[in-house]
């Protein structure tokens, strides 16, 4: 029979390094690491194919209005439509200029004779009064009478002497056929006054 172990002897020096021995199996996966810092973005890799056509979405809201666009060509003419009612008449134009004066009409036939008018003024004469002498600082007079039954038409008076200071008064109709002058002299010395009628017969 073997006898009782013995005590362990005192380690030896170490051998050399035997050969690798093969792999053992897998382990358990260790708890999860800490994250590590994000790496740098790779190239983006080629484009995939178009996926299917989604679902239409909801219409949006309507957006603002554009810019007017450039105008287009005329279109055709359109039929002539009905004529509307007549309006109401405008105010009158202004009056146009005169014509120009038209040509002269045919003359008229001669109208009848008219009756006889009176008889007019005959006889026309004209009459000087005698001359009247007027003193200084005083009045005269002097009348110029129609011939036979002639009427007096007008008159005037003639002042010979100062040529200021001597005033006629009155020269009016001295009746229906003589002509009166009257005169007031304010002068230094004497004048000379005549009266003038204008006559004629009245037929």
């Amino acid at each position: 029979p073997a006898g009782p172990e013995g005590p362990a002897g005192a380690a030896g020096a170490t051998g050399a390094t035997g050969p690798v021995g093969p792999a053992g199996p897998e382990g358990p996966a260790g708890a999860a690491g800490a994250t590590g810092a994000t790496g740098a973005v790779g190239p983006a890799g080629p484009e995939g194919p178009a996926g299917a056509a989604g679902a239409t979405g909801a219409t949006g809201a309507v957006g603002p209005a554009g810019p007017e666009g450039p105008a287009g060509a005329a279109g055709a003419t359109g039929a002539t439509g009905p004529v509307g009612p007549a309006g109401p008449e405008g105010p009158a134009g202004a009056a146009g200029a005169t014509g120009p004066v038209g040509p002269a009409g045919a003359a008229g036939a001669t109208g009848p004779a008219g009756t006889n008018g009176t008889n007019g003024v005959s006889g026309w004469e004209t009459v000087v009064s005698s001359t009247a002498t007027v003193a200084s600082l005083g009045q005269g007079s002097a009348t110029a009478t129609c011939t036979g039954s002639k009427k007096v038409l007008g008159g005037g008076c003639r002042v010979a002497g100062p040529l200021s200071g001597v005033y006629i008064q009155s020269s009016v109709p001295g009746s229906t056929s003589a002509w009166l002058c009257e005169v007031q002299n304010n002068a230094g010395s004497s004048a000379d006054l005549t009266a003038h009628a204008i006559c004629a017969d009245m037929n």
